[in-house]
């Protein structure tokens, strides 16, 4: 349990060192395995995340919940050895599937896994048609948030001032879900002087401040990122980074409250990202991922956003095409380093995960979608 509150809280190596506790005391314990490959999974190490999910298929031949994770993984990344056995235990771990959507999406993952694009496409579909039934009020209530997030950004004035020094500068690494800014994330976990907290950002406790308030609050950093900013400090970290794609729907107040923070919005081509949301299962909310008109009008509400802080505040703010992370990294780290004043130095560049440029479904959503531009 300390476990999955430290990997909520975006500090994986505590909480795979308590899972690590956890496996000592119970060494046949296989729900600390299947967490172990989720932080692992998180911080892009996808060899031993999957090690972590064979641990806990080992123990637990029925545990779904593992079976699941681990073909969510990026295709490629799964030995066929591993695909042979899901589909030997195939008929004993859909049977623990309850939920008739979360059943499709692991047929949909492994059928991927083994190359067969279009029977896991129709899979993505049906999988996607049953979530879409029981969420519709969901689905509304987003819609009606995204107009009011729209209107108050346009009602934003920037408070741009900036006094003091910061020990700890905030990056918030923004773009639409599955758009790459874990790619990018990795790519700046690696330097000593970064402090990754991965989705980790507790946006809930910036509050629901007036649209007319006179002054911007000021922030606490320990409350919204998990890390107080002179431990930070004083253990060598001056750059801290979020991914959560949510942060753009708090993007006035955290600018506002944090006046030495910066905004990077990762570009990827919108049919690629939309085809991966589609075809992704997410394991609470992002409601607006399970039908392509929603889909559509998340990435639309993205786009409008961020037009507006751009306007705005252009010069806290940069924008790199996912392409370039991964052709070109250490390009990319000079341009960061530029754009906020910090010297971000890489021994060497760590590989990247399977995944590539452009979305393996991308033809079958494009065929299924032709509306979609």
């Amino acid at each position: 349990n300390m476990g999955i509150a430290l990997k909520d809280q975006g500090k994986l190596e505590e909480a795979i060192e308590s899972y690590n506790k956890a496996l000592a005391i119970k060494p046949e314990y296989a729900e600390a395995y299947s967490n172990m490959g989720i932080a692992l999974k998180d911080q892009g190490k996808l060899e031993e995340a999957i090690e972590a999910y064979n641990k806990a298929l080992a123990i637990k031949p029925d545990y779904a919940e593992a079976a699941r994770n681990l073909v969510k993984l990026p295709i490629g990344s799964i030995e066929e050895k591993t695909i042979l056995r899901l589909n030997r235990h195939f008929s004993i771990l859909t049977s623990e599937i309850e939920d008739k959507s979360q059943r499709r999406f692991f047929e949909a993952n492994l059928l991927s896994h083994e190359g067969r694009y279009d029977e896991a496409f129709e899979m993505f579909i049906e999988a996607n048609r049953i979530k879409s039934k029981d969420i519709v009020i969901e689905v509304k209530k987003l819609t009606k948030k995204y107009a009011e997030v729209i209107k108050r950004i346009e009602r934003w004035s920037p408070n741009l001032n900036c006094q003091d020094e910061a020990s700890v500068i905030q990056l918030l690494l923004l773009g639409p879900s599955r758009s790459g800014k874990s790619s990018l994330e990795k790519l700046l976990t690696g330097i000593p002087n970064v402090c990754p907290t991965f989705e980790a950002i507790k946006l809930n406790a910036i509050g629901k401040t007036d649209l007319g308030r006179k002054a911007p609050e000021k922030l606490d950093m320990a409350k919204i990122f998990y890390h107080d900013e002179k431990v930070l400090s004083d253990n060598g970290h001056n750059l801290i980074t979020s991914t959560s794609p949510e942060s753009i729907f708090y993007i006035d107040h955290l600018l506002d409250g944090f006046v030495h923070s910066f905004c990077i919005l990762v570009e990827r081509d919108q049919t690629d990202i939309a085809s991966e949301i589609y075809t992704q299962e997410y394991i609470t909310g992002n409601f607006y991922s399970y039908a392509h008109a929603s889909i559509q009008e998340y990435l639309n509400t993205y786009t409008a956003i961020w037009k507006e802080i751009k306007r705005k505040a252009p010069q806290r703010l940069l924008e790199i095409k996912y392409e370039e992370i991964l052709t070109n990294p250490l390009g990319v780290l000079e341009q960061i380093s530029q754009f906020i004043g910090v010297s971000l130095q890489l021994d060497h560049v760590s590989k990247h995960s399977c995944r590539k440029r452009n979305s393996p479904f991308r033809e079958q959503y494009t065929k299924k979608f032709k509306t979609y531009n």
